[in-house]
């Protein structure tokens, strides 16, 4: 199955610089054979709004899930 995360990540993107070169040549080639439709959430309001609700678990003050190389400037979603 090929999907594009709400991001505009595929596997190909999220495995790049993470994985070898023959995992990313099967990954390549499996991607490029799959039959089904690409499901995209990139245009999926509700993935849109968890995607926004995500961003702001991690930029809140305090929160165990705060992320401290992520700026609140990189984001045009608040």
């Amino acid at each position: 199955m090929r999907i594009k995360a709400v991001t505009g990540d595929d596997a190909i993107t999220m495995a790049e610089g993470r994985v070898d070169e023959k995992t990313m040549h099967t990954l390549r080639h499996a991607y490029e054979q799959a039959s089904e439709p690409l499901v995209d959430f990139t245009q999926s309001q509700d993935a849109l709004a968890a995607q926004v609700e995500h961003v702001r678990v991690i930029l809140v003050p305090g929160s165990q899930h705060m992320r401290f190389d992520i700026l609140p400037d990189q984001f045009d979603v608040f």
